[in-house]
This record gives C-alpha cells, structure tokens and sequence, in this order.
C-alpha cells in the first residue's frame, strides 16, 4: 500500500496548482512510481519502511518543487 503514497501526494501537489503544470511533466509520476517500486525491494532491516517513504515524500516535493516547464 505504501508503494502508491508518493504517487498519490505527486497527484495532490499537481491538483493544488504546486510546481510547473504541463502533460509533459507526468514523468515525474512514472518516476516516483518506479523510485516506489525499487524501494519495496530494500530489506527492513537496513532502513524502516516508515523512513523509506518520508525520503519518497521529501523527494517528490522537491522534484515538484525544482522540475522545470517542459514544452508539450
């Protein structure tokens, strides 16, 4: 279930107006999903899951945050 959290707040951000609006910027979700999808795979005892989807968070913020306008 964790695994579709970052996605989801990628889609709040993108709702509330957050960073650059374009269809082009949708990688940012095949991104994030994928980042998710690999981070499932990292064993709870190197890091607690709980961590590994604040660091998702924070990593979407910022690619929202930073990501420039791409021309559609």
């Amino acid at each position: 279930m964790f695994l579709l959290l970052p996605s989801v707040f990628w889609l709040f951000l993108t709702g509330v107006g957050f960073g650059a609006q374009s269809l082009a910027n949708l990688i940012e979700l095949v991104v994030i999903f994928c980042l998710s999808i690999l981070c499932a795979f990292i064993p709870e005892r190197w890091v607690s899951s709980k961590y590994v989807v604040i660091i998702l968070f924070i990593v979407t913020f910022l690619t929202r945050l930073l990501m420039p306008i791409i021309p559609e």
